[in-house]
This record gives structure tokens, C-alpha cells and sequence, in this order.
């Protein structure tokens, strides 16, 4: 049914759209259907908090999630910005560019991670690229660089404050860097760390 009604669509001259398709849905619907000219809709579906580097994925003693863009961030629908970016040749609808009332996935009282009876909860949702005051979360950066051809981006994540940041077992910590640079090299104090 829904292969006709897409027929139906490229007939009219429209574009067919893909919500949450992953690499593999989207080069099988291109293999079968290679006439028809598609787009991938609402293909990252990540949670973040602003500024939150002190847990890689969800806190629920904070009820804040994580601002590193990796599995923990993406729902069970849908995917990391990075991870939605790396099938995409033209472009991408993200859902959702701001934060927004309501939907406070995962604390929204259904599923896993649910707080229903336990008293308060968030009332926005994680969803957006920047948060519900307007100021740009750290894929925001991700964005700018691969979209702005107009300006140089260079945005590195996450904080340097040592009691805020997830170190892993020997003490070191993941750095992202977004950048649309030709060329970038970290420095920690004074040494030369990592260079592309």
C-alpha cells in the first residue's frame, strides 16, 4: 500500500520521504525505486541538554541528558546527528530545530525511563538543536559546519571544568571538535595532541 501511494506521489512530481530511515532502508528504497527522487525526513532524533558533559548519557538524578552526540542521545526511533549525517547527500529535516513544551522524551511517563509518580519532570522536551531560550546546544555546531559555507566553524566540546566532565577509566576525556576547517590541531597545555 504505502509503495503505491509513494508511486502516486512520484507521478504527481512529488518527492518521497523517508521519516527515520537508516543507510540500509534508504539505499534498498533507491535500489528498487531508482526513478524516484527521495529525502529523508526527521532523520536525527537525538535528546540533549545544554551544557550537561557530566554524564555520557541520561541523568536521572538531574533529569538532564547528555550533550555528547552518541548512542545514549538518539531514541529508539531515530538517530544521532552525526550518525544521521553520515547517509545524507544533500540535506536533512531534523526533528526538531528548538526545544518545545511538552514531549519530555525520556522522562514523558511512557516506557523505559519513565517517572510517572515520582514527582517532578521535565515539561520540555530534549529534542532540539538549541535549547527553549534560544542558545545553541553542541550539535548546533555540528550543523553549522557542515551547512554554513559562508563562515569558518571551529567549535570544540566538551567543558574544561574537571568537576563537570565524564573521564573514562585511565582519566582521559572525548573531546568533539566541529569544525569545516581544511586543517585543525588540538593543543593541551602547550603539547600538540591531535592534528587533521
Amino acid at each position: 500500500m504505502i509503495s503505491q501511494i509513494n508511486q502516486k506521489i512520484y507521478e504527481s512530481g512529488g518527492v518521497v520521504g523517508m521519516n527515520y530511515a537508516n543507510n540500509s532502508q534508504t539505499v534498498s528504497m533507491h535500489n528498487t525505486y531508482g526513478n524516484w527522487p527521495l529525502y529523508g525526513s526527521e532523520t536525527a532524533s537525538a535528546v540533549h541538554s545544554r551544557g550537561v558533559y557530566s554524564t555520557s548519557g541520561r541523568d536521572n538524578s538531574i533529569l538532564q541528558m547528555s550533550e555528547y552526540d552518541n548512542d545514549s542521545a538518539k531514541v529508539g526511533w531515530g538517530h544521532s546527528a552525526s550518525d544521521a549525517w553520515s547517509f545524507v547527500n544533500a540535506g536533512e529535516f531534523v526533528w526538531t530545530g528548538f526545544d518545545y513544551i511538552g514531549e519530555p522524551t525520556p522522562w514523558n511517563g511512557v516506557g523505559t525511563g519513565s517517572v510517572s509518580g515520582q514527582g517532578a519532570k521535565p515539561k520540555s522536551s530534549f529534542f532540539g538543536i538549541v535549547d527553549t531560550a534560544g542558545f545553541p546546544k553542541d550539535t548546533y555546531y555540528l550543523y553549522k559546519s557542515l551547512w554554513d559555507e559562508n563562515s569558518t566553524t571551529l567549535h570544540l566540546m566538551s567543558t574544561w571544568n574537571n568537576n563537570e566532565i565524564v573521564k573514562n577509566y585511565n582519566g582521559t576525556v572525548k573531546v568533539d571538535v566541529f569544525t569545516n576547517a581544511a586543517k585543525v590541531e588540538l593543543y593541551l597545555n602547550g603539547e600538540k595532541v591531535y592534528s587533521a
